[in-house]
């Protein structure tokens, strides 16, 4: 789940909703050393519906993160209320949004 950061997971700052976020890491370096693709996916209607799809090897981790961020604030934006992170957001957005080192 990109939408969520744990305290301690890897994590690169990007922008979600305008703010300045931590957003998980640790799967784009390893998608990006393993040739795995990226697929943002969300639920309409009660299916799946892939938002996003690219090869992390193409991009930094950094513009990876955008990307997610990208598609999924504009799923966010399409029904604001179904998402359910809404109260732990802050979590999420910090001033200074952190970094984590690259493993």
């Amino acid at each position: 789940m990109f939408d969520y950061c744990y305290p301690d997971s890897h994590a690169v700052s990007s922008q979600l909703l305008g703010r300045a976020s931590r957003t998980p890491a640790g799967l784009l370096h390893l998608a990006r050393r393993f040739g795995y693709e990226i697929q943002v996916v969300s639920a309409r209607d009660g299916l799946p519906l892939i938002l996003e799809t690219f090869d992390p090897a193409e991009l930094s981790v950094e513009e990876a993160a955008r990307r997610i961020n990208a598609a999924i604030e504009s799923e966010i934006l399409r029904d604001p209320a179904r998402w359910l992170l809404w109260a732990i957001a802050e979590d999420r957005w910090t001033s200074d949004a952190p970094t984590s080192p690259k493993p």
